[in-house]
């Protein structure tokens, strides 16, 4: 008999655990380049500049409406796949997640009032619903030149090339 309860127990405690079954999730990121050469760009690298192209190989981190985080990384083509549980995520470039400086260099390089505010935008916003899955572009990924860093105070900004 109480073989039995301790069946029945195991059973009712992981019945939650087997209905919020998780989905696979495909992300494809892109990131907008600049152009940081010197002359002014002809047409067609204007036209070429204005494709996203994927953010390959980067580490990225998915942070849950609970405040649980993943680290993921995004493949050759700017895609990873994951398995979420129901809930909402948000995709964050690691240097916002890391609350550190856009290029990785010193922290006191930057305004970092403006920091503060770039640190909380996340790049996608991922819903996981019963019956469908959305993803929301909520701010583009900038590949920006050294001297157009967001947030770089003005005594720091490299000369822009002529």
């Amino acid at each position: 008999m109480r073989i039995r309860l301790l069946v029945f127990c195991f059973v009712l405690l992981n019945c939650p655990a087997a209905l919020a079954q998780k989905k696979l999730v495909k992300v494809v990121v892109l990131a907008q380049p600049s152009y940081c050469g010197g002359a002014p760009p002809s047409e067609e690298i204007v036209t070429e500049m204005t494709k996203p192209k994927p953010y390959a190989s980067k580490k990225m981190y998915l942070v849950s409406e609970k405040g649980k985080v993943r680290v993921v990384k995004t493949g050759m083509n700017g895609s990873f796949c994951i398995k979420l549980a129901e809930g909402t995520y948000k995709l964050m470039e690691a240097w916002k997640h890391k609350k550190a400086s856009p290029n990785g260099g010193s922290i006191e390089h930057f305004d970092k009032t403006c920091l503060k505010m770039e640190w909380e935008k996340e790049t996608l916003q991922i819903a996981v619903l019963k019956n469908e899955i959305t993803i929301t572009g909520k701010n583009d990924i900038t590949l920006y030149c050294d001297w157009a860093y967001p947030c770089l105070l003005e005594a720091y900004k490299q000369p822009m090339p002529e």
